[in-house]
């Protein structure tokens, strides 16, 4: 058989959690190479429970689910895996089972399948011992976590390599609150207690992240948390609309509220355009929208601007529009390329 002769990514080991990771790489744009000694796996149930939130990242890449397995919220891994497979196929990334990986360098490796051996350059090797033995909701927000960076660093080239190091700590919040709020999980005394003060809402928060940055003086909302799905109404296509459908898992986005000049705006739009690859959406104050403004807890005559992550999180919340604030967020705190830099690759 061909070997493909490079990807970006490479996963050692076939599991349904690496198979739904991969779509959502692939689906992004990313080369991926997914390889396993054995030929297939054993499932380790039937059917797994998702969130909402899961559903919604795993739909946008290509899966698709029934209206019972929406509401119910419980998948079948079979279908599931036969979705994946043909997903990754259509975004031309390549499964290669009875393979093995003998890696010799950074970015180069053998691979072996039925005694064809050949060369093969990645850029990043997975393993599958990152992912959990059975997958649930935690498996899926873990993939998502990663998989922004992996596609904004190899994919689009607009992140430097060192936005991984956040993914350790990220992946080490989310799970404590999983374990947490999961009353099936195994907890002592000490995080039960914890849990009982700390975590009785339903959402899971990235508020300690070295990614969040939350420069206001309400906290109502906060950087770290998912942005709330508002309805609002849309002034540019006059029709209604949510604040999710501004946002895409491919980009970072600028939302700035509240009524600007004119001359500010053009000013702002133009210095981010030439500056990052993100994208900007602007909401000036109007009655139509005045319950958006509420849930934000901005005034009339005030100004908020939010940097979304591309996995729906508040990276930055500001009182205020101040460029350069957004322009140390993104490089400091983000670790994102200007345009017309080469990326740190």
């Amino acid at each position: 058989m061909i070997i493909p002769s490079s990807s970006e990514i490479l996963i050692d080991g076939i599991s349904v959690q690496s198979l739904a990771f991969a779509v959502i790489l692939s689906a992004n744009g990313a080369k991926v190479l997914m390889v396993d000694e054995q030929n297939g796996f054993e499932l380790p149930c039937k059917f797994t429970v998702l969130d909402d939130y899961c559903l919604a990242f795993l739909t946008e890449s290509g899966f698709e689910f029934s209206s019972d397995e929406l509401r119910e919220k419980q998948i079948d891994l079979q279908k599931f895996i036969a979705q994946a497979l043909k997903l990754l196929a259509k975004n031309l990334c390549n499964v290669i089972w009875e393979g093995k990986i003998i890696r010799k360098s950074e970015t180069v490796c053998s691979i072996s399948n039925n005694g064809n051996i050949a060369q093969h350059t990645t850029s990043y090797i997975l393993k599958q011992e990152i992912f959990q033995s059975h997958i649930d909701l935690i498996d899926i927000r873990l993939s998502i976590l990663l998989a922004w960076r992996l596609i904004g660093i190899y994919t689009t080239h607009s992140l430097q390599k060192k936005i991984i190091d956040s993914y350790k700590k990220e992946a080490g919040l989310l799970k404590t609150q999983y374990h947490l709020k999961n009353p099936t999980s195994k907890r002592n005394i000490l995080q039960k207690w914890f849990g009982n003060l700390f975590f009785n809402s339903g959402g899971f928060n990235l508020i300690d992240s070295k990614t969040s940055l939350h420069l206001s003086q309400y906290r109502n909302i906060q950087a770290g948390e998912l942005l709330p799905n508002l309805s609002f109404f849309d002034e540019h296509k006059k029709t209604s609309s949510k604040l999710y459908d501004w946002c895409s898992y491919g980009h970072f986005s600028v939302i700035i509220f509240g009524t600007l000049s004119q001359t500010n705006l053009y000013y702002n739009a133009r210095w981010l355009k030439l500056h990052y690859p993100v994208q900007l959406f602007y909401m000036p104050y109007s009655e139509k929208n005045q319950p958006v403004f509420d849930a934000l807890n901005i005034r009339n005559g005030e100004k908020k601007t939010l940097l979304i992550r591309p996995d729906k999180y508040i990276g930055l919340l500001h009182d205020g529009v101040d460029i350069e604030i957004i322009d140390n967020y993104l490089q400091n705190f983000i670790y994102m390329n200007q345009k017309g830099e080469k990326a740190f690759l």
